[in-house]
């Protein structure tokens, strides 16, 4: 790290990566509210999101996901209990800006694709930014989580398993003392559908077949400053949480 608001790159970062966004808009920041034109104001789904000067990292958990902490695997949970996992979702890409409209490009995504750019006009008010939809109308606002700013860190990589040939891309980025990991499910990505319980549906999956779906890890953490450096406090797959980060989940070398 060349400098405490320095940009660590990876060399299994993108090639290509040549937007750098301002450093007022890098951090790890708290949905405060979500405001949609069919729906109550949501401000109860935990959602954070880590935007480093390129890369970023989202998880979204609903605040309707009560779980029996005592599993330690997927296959450990109830069908209903499954279907609420379902119901996560998060995603991890590479950011655009254009004067004021931001893209998030998901390489990968916890959910299925709807067909709809991520993109947002944003106004942003020292540690707020108010975020309004262009395809979708929603606004959002978000507030900068306290010591999550400077040391920013991005790092991409693929995995590939030599006997099936599938892939999976993981993400890690950090800004101060927060992390979020994202590791996507192994395979293609996934086509376009309602909702990840839609398409499993419409596929006619089993129960292994929606577990194969939910095996899609997003955690947030801190690197410092917690109980443990590289501890994670909130995760799309439960049991991880209280886990820490191995060296090989951090993608060092």
């Amino acid at each position: 790290m060349s400098r405490e608001t320095g940009l660590t790159e990876e060399a299994c970062a993108p090639a290509d990566m040549d937007v750098v966004l301002p450093e007022h808009l890098c951090g790890l920041w708290r949905r405060v509210s979500l405001e949609t034109p069919d729906a109550p104001l949501d401000t109860t789904t935990r959602v954070f999101w880590l935007q480093t000067p390129t890369l970023f990292a989202d998880i979204r958990i609903p605040a309707i996901r009560a779980l029996s902490p005592e599993r330690t695997r997927l296959d450990d949970y109830c069908d209903a209990e499954l279907a609420l996992l379902a119901q996560q979702d998060g995603f991890a890409g590479r950011t655009a800006l254009a004067a004021d409209v931001c893209q998030w490009q998901r390489e990968i995504s916890f959910q299925p694709p709807i067909g709809v750019p991520d993109e947002g006009r944003l106004v942003c008010r020292g540690d707020e930014i108010v975020e309004d939809g262009i395809h979708l109308p929603y606004r959002e606002l978000w507030q900068r989580v306290g010591g999550s700013v400077g040391s920013w860190l991005a790092r991409r990589s693929i995995t590939e398993d030599p006997r099936s040939g599938t892939q999976t891309v993981s993400y890690l980025v950090a800004a101060g003392e927060w992390f979020l990991y994202a590791r996507s499910r192994c395979g293609p990505a996934l086509e376009e559908a309602p909702s990840l319980l839609h398409l499993a549906v419409s596929r006619s999956n089993c129960r292994g077949g929606l577990i194969a779906l939910l095996d899609f890890e997003i955690s947030l953490g801190r690197r410092s400053g917690g109980a443990a450096p590289w501890q994670i406090t909130l995760s799309t797959l439960p049991f991880r949480e209280g886990c820490v980060l191995s060296p090989s989940e951090r993608l060092e070398s």
